[in-house]
This record gives structure tokens, C-alpha cells and sequence, in this order.
């Protein structure tokens, strides 16, 4: 197993729950003109070893995740909950298309001491493909605070959100926690109650 597969594998178990193969593609072939080639050959041969497992997702393209629609810290002005939900509800402009994909297994979630085996549910394919670009963003700006990452699934396993709901991912370094959300169509009551999570607890947060 190369080193670029162990990051692949670790990325599945520990920080995200699927990725595309367009973006593996972009990541580790960047400026290949057979890069999807070159990883849709290496996904197969994960797959061959029981690792991965590929399937297609209806999801929508992706819109541009440049920067969080909104960064907020404790102590800081509240943002406007009725303006944040506009630019969340109003990205969303083209249709669902056929995405293939890749997850990780049990076993690799075992290997990795992560988790595996839990397919995307139609309704949240879309919302986990841009998540794993804001994290492959971090990846690339700043390798520190992506290394950082928590995962949804790793802060349950820690005992948090037994009675809330978790954020996507938390960044926890020496100064504080930040809450990392990708937003869907939410309304404004939805981002105020996520500011309000974070808020409580004197997390900031980065509402993609």
C-alpha cells in the first residue's frame, strides 16, 4: 500500500465520510491529464482489497467553497440569521446528477482506527461531497488545523452529542474549538440554532 492510499484511507476513516472520484483525482494526480484514469485504477484496486467500497450518488454540483459564508468567534457581533440563510437557500441552482463515489469499509475503519461502512443516505450525498472539499481545502491552506480535524462520527464516539446535535466537524487546537458546518438549504431558525449551539459551549465556528 502506498503513502498516497494510507491518506486516502485515513481521510475515509477519520475525517470524511465519502469522496468523489473527481476529487481524488484533483488531490493526488493535480495537473494530470490522466489523472481520473490514475485514480479510478488505484479506488479499484482499494476496492479489490476489501478498503473501499465505490457506488454512485445523486448529488448536486458543488457551489463555490472558496471561503465560509459566515466565521464567527465567542465574543464577536452574532451574524444576521435571515441573510446567512439566503445565501445558503440561494446557491442551490442546478439539478442532482450521477456521482462515483467512494467509502470506506468496516474493515478499513478498523484498520484505521476510524470508522467505515455506512453508505450516505439520499438525502445527505450531496451535503457529505461538499464537506470533503472544505476539508480537502484545508488540506492544501493550512495542513495544521486540517491534521486538527474532528470528525462528526469521532466526537459521538468521545461522548459528545448524546443530546444535541453535532456540528460536522470540530477543529480543536491550544485556543479553542471550532465548529466546521457545511449548510444546506437551511432556514433562518436553523442557523440560529446552530450559533446557538456553538455559542453555549464558547465554540466559533466556520458555517460553510
Amino acid at each position: 500500500m502506498t503513502e498516497r492510499d494510507q491518506e486516502i484511507l485515513e481521510i475515509l476513516t477519520r475525517r470524511v465520510r465519502v469522496l468523489s472520484l473527481s476529487q481524488v483525482a484533483a488531490t493526488w494526480w493535480p495537473q494530470t491529464p490522466n489523472g481520473q484514469d490514475l485514480a479510478k485504477a488505484r479506488l479499484k484496486e482499494l476496492e479489490r482489497l476489501g478498503l473501499i467500497r465505490q457506488l454512485y450518488l445523486l448529488a448536486r454540483p458543488e457551489p463555490p467553497l472558496n471561503s465560509p459564508i459566515v466565521t464567527w468567534k465567542p465574543g464577536a457581533i452574532e451574524p444576521s440569521f435571515g441573510a446567512v440563510a439566503y445565501q445558503l437557500r440561494s446557491r442551490w441552482t442546478r439539478p442532482a446528477r450521477r456521482v462515483l463515489s467512494a467509502i470506506a469499509t468496516e474493515r478499513a475503519g478498523i484498520r484505521f482506527a476510524g470508522t467505515g461502512g455506512r453508505t450516505p443516505r439520499a438525502s445527505e450525498a450531496t451535503h457529505d461531497l461538499c464537506l470533503a472539499t472544505v476539508y480537502l481545502r484545508l488540506r492544501t491552506t493550512d495542513s495544521r488545523r486540517a491534521r486538527r480535524w474532528v470528525s462528526e462520527a469521532a466526537l459521538y464516539e468521545q461522548g459528545e452529542g448524546r443530546d444535541d446535535r453535532l456540528p460536522d466537524a470540530v477543529i480543536v487546537t491550544r485556543s479553542g474549538k471550532t465548529a466546521i458546518e457545511f449548510g444546506g438549504a437551511y432556514p433562518p431558525a436553523k442557523v440560529a440554532a446552530f450559533h446557538a449551539f456553538c455559542a453555549q459551549r464558547g465554540w466559533g465556528y466556520e458555517l460553510w
